[in-house]
């Protein structure tokens, strides 16, 4: 009798240990992303700590001539540099206003009025160059640079208005307005894990050229301590 019960409705025992399976399973999971989240940042702060050996500016693999006191702490190859541009036609919308008048068997006329504007083409973010992986992303503590073989750009920190990563497509960029440049720029990085990475580089880049370096350490230590604080139960 059991056993057709079982055949039935299933074993409830059966049912309850596959279901404590995905649970640990769930659990595990949980814990080595966590374990990664922190030794990620762990590793960030050491990074950031010793940021005057993070390259060597007269490595060759460095695309640009570094000015006086100025450290590279980022070297990115592979980038590709976004750039938003209009759509190339703008579209002219309106609506006619007015009653039809019937003048004759089937004929009508309306004294209506037109009224209308040009609306302009939207904004799209495209890549305009480092298509076939001869990008270079360089962050150092008071500029980015991207080098591409059509394209330069510079990011000098003290005109940069903001930095924050934007999804185009499947991939996402770190966009950079900068003071005086119409289009905005940026470079796509991939996943949003690189995002992340690229646009905490910016930032401490930032922190560095406004002399707020150890502030942005000591907000990453705080970070860390949080996230270890949230460590994930053990399956």
């Amino acid at each position: 009798m059991l056993n057709k019960i079982r055949r039935l409705f299933g074993d409830p025992e059966a049912a309850a240990r596959r279901e404590q399976q995905r649970a640990q399973a769930a659990a595990a999971a949980a814990r080595r992303e966590w374990a990664q989240d922190c030794a990620a940042l762990e590793s960030e702060i050491e990074a950031c700590r010793s940021y005057e050996d993070l390259a060597d500016e007269l490595d060759p693999d460095c695309p640009i001539v570094t000015k006086r006191g100025e450290e590279v702490i980022l070297i990115g190859h592979g980038a590709m540099l976004v750039e938003t541009r209009r759509a190339p036609k703008a579209r002219y919308g309106g609506q006619s206003h007015g009653l039809s008048l019937r003048v004759a068997k089937g004929v009508y006329y309306r004294p209506s009025v037109h009224r209308g504007t040009i609306e302009a083409a939207p904004e799209e973010t495209a890549v305009i160059d480092g298509g076939d992986g001869d990008g270079v992303f360089v962050a150092t503590n008071k500029r980015a640079v991207f080098r591409g073989s059509l394209h330069t750009r510079e990011f000098r920190w003290d005109k940069l208005v903001s930095a924050s990563p934007e999804l185009i497509g499947r991939d996402y960029a770190v966009m950079m307005p900068v003071e005086n440049r119409q289009r905005v720029s940026g470079v796509l990085v991939g996943s949003d894990s690189d995002a992340d990475f690229v646009l905490r580089r910016i930032m401490f880049g930032v922190a560095l050229h406004q002399d707020r370096g150890d502030a942005f350490i000591a907000r990453m230590e705080a970070e860390l301590a949080e996230l270890k604080a949230a460590e994930p139960p053990k399956p």
